[in-house]
């Protein structure tokens, strides 16, 4: 399985903690009686039961320490999901180096819950901290936030020796849940350290050429389809699908529909309904209008369709056959922290595009980017169907 994130350990910290609270119950004295991680719909949720009344305000934020779930799957690098209060975010990700420490901080939206005294229930959607389908291993353990763990405090809570594992039921990811779709979208947060590769005028037969790139790179993108270039393109829909990429709307023929404003529904909803046939049931939930032209009676529209409108801050303007050199150039200078990469996997010859992009991808991992599809870098949750 690639993309969405892989993860080899993640820490669910139960540490938020005021700085002016008082740490009555240390976690190194908290005595844990038991714990369960339980799938619900597309969530997770994480029960800790301790032996007597508590809530996570009492554990020692101050002092670095916490309470942990640490989540196990193949193939994963080292991250952390943690709750605890960080840039004024409860719930996030950090990313962790070779030497423990953090790289890279992530939000993440998330729950905390008290049913009773002695109980907590946390939960967050599995997808979101990078776990998919299959058997996840998992431990509860005691662990430093934010920084190297030192022996003498980190140690296994349950179970003493190994871990437990909970099978995770596969989940179909529909679509998104856009939101802002009064206003075009050009770009995600700046604060984010992430960035999203977009394709358009596909599918077409350099497409599986661009799969193949991101597969083996295990990079999600997002392609803005043409709804007339999708006949007999149908597994090639799928095969985006299944990779956790997500698809965008972008016509029916790729009509500037500031021209044509009584075709603006018609083309965006034909285009819609293709891939929805051609998929088995996705539903874009992104637009990306041709050429760029846009007035506000087209993204009006959008938004009736549920669409949110996408357009860019990087354009390599791949489409006029540049060069490869030049593509990757100009894609490096322009790209910053939530910038939406332009690319084409379509509507013409794409070989210069399909030989820049591992440079591009390898480069801008290289500066500590992260690359995540449009909705991730715009905070839209995915729609899940059982």
């Amino acid at each position: 399985m690639r993309r969405l994130v892989p993860i080899v350990a993640g820490l669910l910290v139960l540490a938020l903690l005021p700085a002016t609270a008082l740490a009555r119950r240390p976690v190194d004295r908290l005595s844990i009686l038991g714990a369960r991680l339980a799938q619900r719909g597309a969530q997770l949720e994480l029960t800790v039961v301790a032996t007597s009344p508590w809530q996570p305000g009492d554990l020692d934020a101050s002092g670095g320490v916490a309470l942990c779930l640490r989540l196990s799957g193949p193939r994963q690098p080292d991250e952390r999901v943690c709750l605890s209060r960080r840039r004024d975010v409860p719930l996030h990700r950090d990313v962790l180096g070779a030497d423990g420490r953090v790289r890279s901080v992530f939000p993440l939206a998330g729950t905390v819950l008290r049913t009773a005294p002695s109980v907590a229930i946390v939960r967050f959607v599995a997808a979101d901290a990078g776990l998919r389908a299959g058997v996840v291993r998992w431990s509860l353990l005691r662990e430093a936030v934010h920084r190297p763990c030192p022996r003498s405090v980190c140690r296994a809570l349950l179970p003493r020796h190994g871990t437990f594992g909970t099978r995770l039921a596969p989940l179909r990811v529909t679509g998104c849940v856009p939101d802002g779709l009064d206003a075009p979208h050009a770009a995600g947060p700046p604060a984010s350290h992430d960035v999203a590769l977009s394709f358009d005028d596909g599918p077409s037969e350099d497409t599986p050429r661009v799969l193949d790139i991101l597969e083996a790179e295990q990079v999600p993108a997002t392609f803005f389809e043409v709804g007339r270039e999708i006949a007999g393109r149908e597994a090639t829909l799928r095969r985006i699908v299944a990779d956790g990429d997500v698809i965008g709307d972008h016509t029916w023929s790729h009509l500037d529909l500031t021209k044509h404003p009584k075709q603006v529904v018609p083309q965006l909803a034909s285009t819609r309904d293709a891939v929805a046939r051609a998929t088995g049931g996705y539903t874009p939930c992104l637009f990306r209008p041709p050429y760029g032209a846009l007035d506000p009676a087209v993204v009006r529209d959008a938004a009736g369709l549920g669409l949110a409108t996408v357009t860019w801050d990087v354009d390599p303007r791949d489409w006029s056959l540049p060069g490869t050199k030049r593509i990757v150039r100009t894609v490096l200078s322009e790209t910053r922290p939530g910038s939406i990469i332009l690319l084409h996997d379509g509507g013409g010859p794409r070989e210069q595009t399909v030989a820049a992009l591992p440079a591009i991808i390898r480069a801008l991992r290289a500066r500590g980017l992260r690359f995540v599809t449009v909705p991730q870098l715009l905070g839209f949750p995915p729609a899940y169907a059982p």
